[in-house]
């Protein structure tokens, strides 16, 4: 048999092609130090580390044996027989461990497949209840949702930002759920949850300030309201003057929730149209009002 056929059946026994040639070059001259395999022909141009590899790994594999003779290593093949019984009795007693554990692994993915799936939603779920119905259906997440724990302001805050695919336009959305333990701790922190919004927002477009060929030339706030079903809104629109616009505006609003007095809601948008579109949802799910 050809010795490229050898090696390709010895790879089937759970050797590399390296293993394989360097056990049927031992089988060949019987056994051999590493400086006699080194300057052979066949493996002149190897390296010794890796020679060194590759003949522990014939040992751990029970294909070769090392010898210690006048401060030499030699190695010797092991008979191929008893390769060839050991790698075959090995594989049973895999075989035979793999049919014992068998019913329980097949016990434990049936058990899987039987559960119900339930969608998985990066959302947490206090946001769930003010994303579903609200969110514009073709929006989707732009990243994983944060969670910070704010001490100044007592309040946990969950802030989930959307990619609205709106072309030639801002296409960032976003909404902040202010949750507090009391009321109280709600209504005394008011106007700091107003400031702190706004001066994220300031943040974040400072941030875009520089990327690529955009630059922020100037920017301002304008104090505006709304009306909605006879109710009006108190908002704030973020005008920016850059390279590329003479002015482009985005907008953020900050809500109390009659019917959950311990959380307040900010919504924003870079794009006018998204920010309206936002807040017409969440005033038709929820009874809100400004501050």
């Amino acid at each position: 048999m050809k010795q490229e056929r050898l090696i390709k059946k010895l790879q089937r026994l759970n050797l590399t092609k390296e293993e394989a040639t360097l056990f049927l070059f031992l089988l060949t001259i019987k056994s051999a130090t590493i400086r006699e395999i080194h300057n052979s022909k066949e493996f002149c141009l190897k390296q010794r580390p890796n020679l060194y590899k590759t003949l522990n790994n014939l040992k751990e594999k029970n294909f070769v044996v090392e010898e210690v003779k006048g401060g030499k290593k030699r190695f010797f093949p092991i008979a191929p027989h008893m390769v060839i019984e050991n790698y075959i009795s090995n594989q049973e007693q895999e075989l035979k461990k793999l049919k014992e554990s068998a019913p329980k692994l097949s016990e434990a993915m049936e058990n899987i497949l039987k559960t119900p799936f339930e969608e998985f939603s990066p959302i947490p779920d206090p946001l769930i209840e003010f994303i579903s119905g609200v969110v514009n259906e073709d929006w989707s997440i732009r990243e994983p949702p944060e969670i910070i724990k704010k001490r100044e302001l007592r309040a946990i805050i969950y802030s989930v930002e959307f990619n609205t695919h709106r072309q030639f336009a801002g296409n960032s959305a976003g909404l902040v759920l202010f949750i507090f333990r009391y009321q109280q701790h709600r209504d005394e922190s008011i106007e700091e949850v107003k400031q702190y919004q706004q001066s994220q927002f300031e943040q974040a477009l400072k941030s875009f300030n520089g990327q690529g060929f955009f630059q922020i030339e100037d920017y301002w706030v304008e104090k505006k309201f709304m009306e909605i079903n006879d109710m009006k809104f108190d908002y704030s629109e973020f005008h920016v003057k850059s390279n590329i616009s003479s002015d482009s505006a985005s907008g953020i609003i900050t809500l109390l929730f009659k019917e959950h007095p311990t959380k307040i809601i900010s919504l924003w948008a870079a794009d006018l149209k998204d920010f309206f579109d936002l807040i017409t949802r969440v005033t038709k799910k929820f009874e809100v009002s400004t501050f």
